[in-house]
């Protein structure tokens, strides 16, 4: 036998001496964060508190969704994922009242349609926000406004477990409810 330290002390020791604040569900934790190359702003997160596709972070005065999919503990002592910046905040109005969701939009840049891979206008945004009990309830054709414009919910995407990702155009359409 080489070393019998176990891992869970090492993980600890590390989460107390290098770890950052942040909060997890608005819960307080220690984590460690560091920064992935790429055009989003991801950044991997360690932290022995629970963390599920969905879950916001908050961390340095901004929040973070973590993006994704995780399975279990790693050696039943801390979580590893990679989280994405919430860059807008977005307000729907559910059941009468109104909610706002810092969420992660970006501009469509493509789509398949017939075989053909075709560019979208500026006009087609997608919406990626936790699966909560009030997400669930947003409907297609519902709107909200953004950017001064308004927003109409095209299609809803329920594929990735802890996410619900909003395809939304433009519309001038006055019939759907929105929170002016």
């Amino acid at each position: 036998m080489y070393f019998d330290i176990p891992i869970q002390d090492d993980v600890m020791y590390l989460l107390q001496e290098i770890g950052h604040n942040c909060k997890v569900n608005n819960i307080p934790a220690k984590a460690i964060v560091n920064n992935t190359n790429n055009e989003y702003d991801d950044k991997r997160i360690i932290s022995n508190e629970e963390l599920k596709r969905g879950y916001y972070i908050e961390y340095n005065d901004l929040f973070f969704l973590v993006i994704d999919d995780i399975v279990d503990q790693r050696y039943k002592t801390y979580y590893k994922s990679k989280m994405r910046k919430c860059n807008y905040d977005v307000k729907f109005i559910v059941d009468g009242k109104l909610y706002q969701f810092p969420a992660i939009v970006q501009g469509e840049k493509f789509y398949i349609n017939e075989n053909k891979l075709m560019d979208m206008a500026a006009d087609v945004i997608s919406v990626t926000l936790p699966e909560t009990d009030i997400t669930k309830q947003l409907q297609r054709e519902q709107c909200f406004i953004k950017f001064g414009q308004k927003w109409q919910i095209q299609g809803i995407d329920f594929s990735k477990n802890g996410l619900i990702i909003l395809n939304c155009k433009i519309t001038t359409s006055n019939e759907a409810k929105d929170d002016i």
